[in-house]
């Protein structure tokens, strides 16, 4: 058998099955018998797939008569199918001459997991098909012979691509690339020709690439053109042991845009030629995830919840951090390994202009920030030496050295940050926190910083040295905006992290964070503050009330309008921690008018976090009392909430799910009746299919509070209408299913749903 519809003859186009009126197919086949999966099946109204178990002989998804059928499909998702090999392909697909063609012009998420002979994502691109242009979210993982994602030419149709997650893919060399055997065709060298015509690459909409355990990854794109992401603001690369940092975007590009800040490469004859230099405009920032250290993380102008360690460079002005001009990326190209000795040397010599020149060329070293630079320079026996130099206040320039040296260290790898600890080198940096030198002040307070976010240990060692108080007095009025901007975001890594530290303790940072966030106009001081309070509220009502007591409430609502998406989202945070307190403490974010700001978050165009959060917040209010739910049906946010609930992604759908649900919970029957006409039901009845059994027991008991309402009403000589349209809603049909559910509580809500209202 070779589909899951199929003929031992060939069929023509007449033979083809279509289901019309299929939308949603989820698909798991333990025990495969086909080839080609859809082989003889039209589906012209799909919007949603979702595949899975599949293995032996599946190889192809798609062949080139099925693809045209996908026109409305929206969400799709392949994995664990053992021997797939092309996804899609396209190698006998016709198009009219001199004619464009969009397919799959409606994709917007798809995800890719556990294919490990998957070679191609789509095979044979004919010139004039135009794929993804509405694709917005690409995940890839664990799919093992894949050797690049796109095509030049399919890369320049991602217009709409924000997201891009490729993950542990060992096979993958780079995300923009050509297969021999491709260009073996025509077609496909024509298309290579006119994706690389321009010159250019653009990736209009990417904000966040993530790249993580590709074994042989070297760049992502070879070819000679110009990359330009206008968008981009998160660069996120870990356990890529293949690629050269700096040739991440390749050795022949002329240029890369990032965001509204140009990078041009400089060559020279040197083995080094075509390194990139992205300095002065861009901050490299460090994001931790599960206690797993990236490499390297490029940020423009923004501080994210996840952000706990940070990189100095060599910025320039009052408004850049106070180093050397210099960048730290022109590294003296005979300072290599060979020379470690005579460094050491010099470390270790009592001439201290010897030391000064050493320790200068070992910060240029670590400024590479491999990994295997900083365990070597650690085995070569100097940090000690590094960590003694910070006490030479006779000599302010070793002291910065030696500091810079150490931070690099820091930003590394915790057993890294272990020798330091060892080695005494916190309370030299707490110290050095007072120093004349503003150089060194900045340098120490770095440290600190990266020391205390690697973990709520190493925070608590930090703040038992007593760093809290005189990195406090670093932030005033007198203080360069270099210095605001390191000492908040260290101040913000001192409150984070679980579990949290212990609030008396940093009670001192409540004024000094009201003063930061009242008057700061920067984005940066503004995000690390915000989210500093945000983790000083997350808990006891007792912490939620000092922070309303410090009079910062109104200016986080005024916040809620800011044009940053880093400082609106830090400002969201704090603001829903504050309203999961007692119905009081909710109650004094609404007064301060932060529901028309709520409003304005869901109707605006702004990024699916900034939307999810929102809706977060407000889920905090609607379970608040009969008053607040009021005071949201009247700011006019329960109709947005349902449009999201039916038109966003799953993230967003299934928080403004639980605003909904919270209402129906606490509402009296004139709100409840009220969230009925705003078009709720069928949404909350859509989830029903969620694998997430917390976002399914949420909605049947959404669904469950509105029909005693219905029951209610039936007793005053109506019928129930709400069931009827639950069961119009297709409802009935899927709370039958969850009868059998896995989940005890599911099965016992559904089953106490159809015993009241049907059976």
């Amino acid at each position: 058998m070779e589909g899951i519809i199929g003929s031992e003859y060939e069929t023509s186009e007449d033979d083809m099955i279509e289901f019309p009126n299929l939308k949603d197919l989820m698909l798991i086949v333990k025990s495969s018998f086909v080839e080609t999966l859809f082989k003889q099946v039209k589906l012209p109204n799909l919007e949603k797939l979702n595949i899975g178990g599949l293995d032996r002989t599946v190889k192809m998804l798609y062949e080139e008569t099925q693809i045209r059928s996908l026109h409305k499909l929206r969400h799709m998702s392949v994995k664990l199918c053992d021997n797939m090999s092309i996804l899609f392909d396209f190698e006998c697909l016709t198009v009219t001459k001199d004619q464009e063609e969009s397919v799959l012009g409606r994709l917007e998420f798809l995800q890719l997991r556990e294919l490990p002979k998957l070679v191609h994502i789509m095979r044979m691109v004919p010139k004039g098909i135009r794929l993804f242009q509405n694709l917005t979210s690409l995940q890839v993982s664990e799919c093992g012979k894949l050797r690049y994602l796109f095509s030049p030419s399919t890369a320049n149709s991602l217009v709409a691509l924000q997201s891009l997650d490729v993950f542990k893919c060992e096979t993958i060399e780079e995300i923009i690339g050509i297969e021999g055997e491709e260009c073996t065709s025509g077609s496909e060298i024509e298309m290579v020709e006119e994706g690389m015509s321009s010159g250019k690459i653009v990736f209009p909409k990417l904000s966040s690439l993530k790249l993580t355990s590709l074994e042989r990854f070297r760049m992502f794109c070879s070819q000679n053109c110009d990359l330009v992401f206008p968008s981009l603001v998160k660069l996120f690369i870990e356990d890529c042991p293949g690629m050269e940092e700096w040739f991440l975007f390749g050795r022949n590009h002329k240029k890369i845009q990032i965001g509204r800040d140009d990078f041009d490469y400089t060559c020279d004859s040197s083995d080094d030629a075509g390194k990139m230099s992205l300095r002065p405009n861009v901050k490299e920032d460090l994001e931790v995830r599960d206690n797993r250290y990236n490499v390297a993380e490029i940020c423009k102008n923004r501080r994210e919840e996840s952000l706990q360690k940070k990189r100095c460079e060599g910025l320039q002005g009052d408004q850049q951090f106070a180093i050397p001009v210099e960048a730290t990326t022109s590294i003296d190209k005979k300072v290599e390994f060979e020379n470690l000795r005579a460094m050491v040397d010099g470390v270790w010599s009592d001439d201290s202009i010897r030391q000064l020149d050493a320790t200068t060329k070992f910060r240029k070293l670590l400024s590479r920030e491999r990994i295997s630079i900083i365990q070597k320079v650690i085995q070569a026996g100097v940090v000690p030496r590094f960590v003694a130099f910070l006490m030479r206040e006779e000599f302010p320039q070793l002291q910065f050295e030696s500091a810079w040296a150490i931070a690099i260290i820091a930003f590394g790898k915790s057993k890294n940050i272990k020798v330091l600890i060892d080695h005494g080198a916190v309370p030299n940096f707490v110290k050095l926190v007072d120093s004349s030198s503003d150089n060194v002040r900045e340098q120490a307070v770095w440290a600190l910083g990266n020391v205390a976010g690697d973990s709520p240990k190493y925070r608590d060692l930090v703040l038992g040295h007593g760093a809290l108080a005189p990195l406090l007095s670093q932030l005033n009025e007198r203080s360069r905006l270099s210095m605001l901007r390191i000492a908040t975001w260290t101040l913000s890594n001192f409150c984070r992290g679980y579990p949290r530290p212990a609030f008396e303790q940093m009670r001192p940072a409540l004024p000094i964070l009201k003063q930061l966030v009242q008057y700061s106009s920067d984005e940066e001081v503004l995000t690390d503050a915000c989210w500093a309070l945000s983790y000083l509220c997350d808990g006891t009502t007792d912490k939620i009330q000092a922070l309303i007591d410090s009079g910062v409430c109104p200016r986080l609502v005024e916040l809620l309008l800011h044009p940053s998406p880093s400082v609106l989202l830090a400002a969201l945070r704090t603001v829903g921690n504050i309203v999961s307190g007692d119905d009081i403490q909710t109650q004094y974010i609404i007064s301060y008018n932060a529901l028309p700001c709520l409003l304005n978050l869901l109707t605006g165009s702004h990024e699916n976090k900034i939307k999810e959060d929102a809706c977060w917040v407000i889920s905090n209010i609607t379970a608040g009392n009969r008053e607040q739910i009021q005071a949201v049906i009247e700011a006019n946010i329960i109709g947005p909430l349902v449009h999201l609930l039916l038109n966003a992604e799953f993230d967003v759908k299934k928080t403004a799910a639980w605003a909904i649900s919270n209402a129906t919970l606490r509402g009296t029957h004139e709100q409840i009746k009220y969230l009925v006409n705003q078009q709720c039901i069928k949404p909350l009845c859509d989830l029903l299919v969620c694998p997430d059994p917390s976002i399914v027991t949420m909605c049947l008991e959404g669904l469950e509070n509105i029909l005693e309402v219905g029951e209610a009403e039936k007793h005053l000589g109506h019928s129930n209408i709400f069931a009827q349209m639950i069961d119009d809603a297709q409802g009935l049909e899927k709370i039958k299913i969850l009868q059998s559910h896995d989940d005890i509580k599911i099965s016992h809500v559904a089953l106490r749903i159809l015993e009241r209202n049907w059976l």
